[in-house]
């Protein structure tokens, strides 16, 4: 048995409307590697196997045999301890004689009952097919040796394939941060993005037809006793998979909802980096703090348009149907969402994003992210630590919010306030009893949906300008029902404003009979 700690990244069929094609020079040259030419070509053909209700896929388990020339060989991976950012596996290998598995050969007792007791060997069959090439070379760094492996090829199910084409790292000896700070020497100098797939995921998502779709985040728990430090980076990679699992919901659908879903695991994460700030190296800190704003702000103007033409544009047209000039702004709109959109696929295809997961991962793994002088507060009970954060953020809650009777200019602030509550608590609700941890949330949640409807009325009136100017520039209405649309859109805002502004006082009151669940 041995540990396997890999990094995938994902090479793109074409670079701006080209195609391309990867050589062993042309990734040598993006490594800077001393050996130009490949240790190792060879050709590998693998069949991967499973029961037919994929019981080792439930399982987390990927079976394969390996013919390599004249030799079999074949591997179970189970999963084993979490590397964040990486894929991380226990790989049983044995040599085989034949292309029928054999699970005798899988030297875990553990691993041999689950198997037995599912009568697995019985039921297992052929699930899908990979044939590549893989060129390989061993690197020696000053702290570990990475095997890097370009494999290019194909993933076969019937008469469907997926193309193969990555770079693998993987990690021989050494330290695990290795892996994310070589992989950060070639972006910029080769196109990839970050690959969160084995070949075995990707050959059971063509076998099962699926669809890149959003992803809500699912709950997650932190263990009592752990502490500060490890509730950091349980919170950070839990956020980072949400990231990960709509990325491809941006990418190859430009999905709406895939984008809103990308910005909650964004802010998830940047409420839980301000939480930690004064636990956190301040040059990471600085830099982490600008990498996450400028990927928020990618991806704002999409979500922002999205909700306008949903709430108010389609709503206001359903309304009056025989105004052309509204008819005129919904596609304008429409047009302008769009392109926001394609932006948010093309910020995910940018050096700077693989550039900003590799260095978060670099520092998660070697621990660089933590102040020096903060050791001690690092290693005390999280559950302590998340009682003080709640307890903090709930006075300046209450400071924001006052009496329930505050100025409109004053409640962004108050929503941006009660969305960094919501965040904590969902981070740290494992610590606490359920029942009154739902009912404070439950009634928070009220309010951000109140003062959601407002802040999207006031977001429409910031985008209104524009969209009337592309209006006028189109020239497919004239200026008089340009100014009536104008109108109508404002007044519809303005109404709207007006009754949710009288529920937000009852709201308020209600939260404010919650129970503090921290306590």
């Amino acid at each position: 048995m041995a540990d396997e700690i890999e990094l995938k990244l994902t090479l793109p069929e074409s670079v701006a409307g080209k195609r391309t094609t990867y050589t062993p020079a042309k990734i040598a040259a993006a490594f800077d590697l001393e050996q130009m030419r490949p240790a190792s070509n060879r050709h590998l053909q693998n069949t991967y196997f499973d029961s037919e209700d994929e019981w080792l896929r439930r399982q987390g388990m990927a079976l394969r045999i390996r013919r390599t020339g004249h030799y079999r060989i074949q591997t179970l991976k189970a999963p084993t301890t979490k590397v964040t950012g990486a894929q991380a596996y226990r790989e049983f290998e044995s040599q085989i004689a034949d292309d029928v598995p054999n699970l005798a050969l899988v030297q875990d007792a553990e691993i041999q009952e689950l198997c037995r007791d599912a009568d697995l060997a019985a039921r297992l069959q052929p699930a899908f097919t990979t044939d590549y090439r893989r060129a390989t070379w061993e690197i020696a760094l000053e702290n570990a040796v990475i095997e890097l492996a370009l494999d290019r090829g194909q993933i076969i199910v019937g008469d469907q394939q997926l193309p193969i084409q990555e770079v693998e790292l993987e990690l021989k000896q050494g330290d695990p941060a290795a892996l994310f700070s070589f992989a950060e020497a070639a972006v910029g100098r080769l196109p990839f993005r970050l690959g969160h797939q084995t070949k075995a995921a990707r050959g059971y998502g063509l076998r099962a037809g699926h669809v890149a779709g959003p992803v809500k985040s699912s709950g997650f728990d932190l263990s009592a006793d752990c502490d500060v430090s490890e509730a950091f980076h349980l919170i950070a990679g839990h956020c980072l998979a949400s990231l990960h699992a709509n990325e491809a919901a941006v990418i190859q659908n430009e999905d709406p909802e895939g984008i809103h879903q990308f910005r909650v695991a964004l802010r998830r994460f940047r409420s839980i980096v301000r939480a930690y700030r004064d636990l956190m190296d301040e040059v990471v800190y600085l830099q982490l703090s600008d990498d996450l704003r400028w990927l928020q702000q990618q991806f704002g103007p999409a979500r922002d348009l999205d909700v306008f033409i949903a709430e108010t544009l389609t709503a206001i047209h359903a309304r009056f149907p025989d105004r052309d000039a509204i008819g005129h702004l919904l596609e304008v709109a429409k047009n302008r969402c769009h392109e926001a959109r394609h932006h948010t696929h093309k910020t995910l295809d940018q050096p700077r994003y693989v550039e900003i997961q590799l260095r978060l991962y670099r520092w998660l793994a070697s621990r660089g992210w933590q102040r020096s002088s903060a050791t001690a507060s690092l290693s005390t009970r999280a559950s302590d630590f998340a009682g003080r954060l709640l307890k903090k953020q709930h006075k300046k809650l209450m400071r924001r919010g006052a009496d329930g009777r505050i100025a409109e200019s004053e409640l962004h602030e108050l929503r941006v306030a009660g969305k960094k509550m919501r965040y904590l608590g969902d981070a740290f609700k494992s610590f606490y009893k359920s029942r009154p941890y739902k009912e404070y949330s439950e009634a928070l949640s009220d309010i951000q949906d109140c003062l959601g409807v407002l802040n999207d009325a006031f977001v429409g009136q910031r985008l209104l300008p524009d969209l009337l100017d592309d209006l006028h520039a189109a020239g497919t209405v004239d200026k008089e029902q340009i100014e009536l649309a104008r109108g109508i859109v404002l007044g519809w805002q303005a109404s709207r404003i007006d009754v949710n502004l009288q529920q937000f006082h009852r709201i308020w009151k209600t939260f404010l009979k919650a129970d503090h669940y921290w306590k």
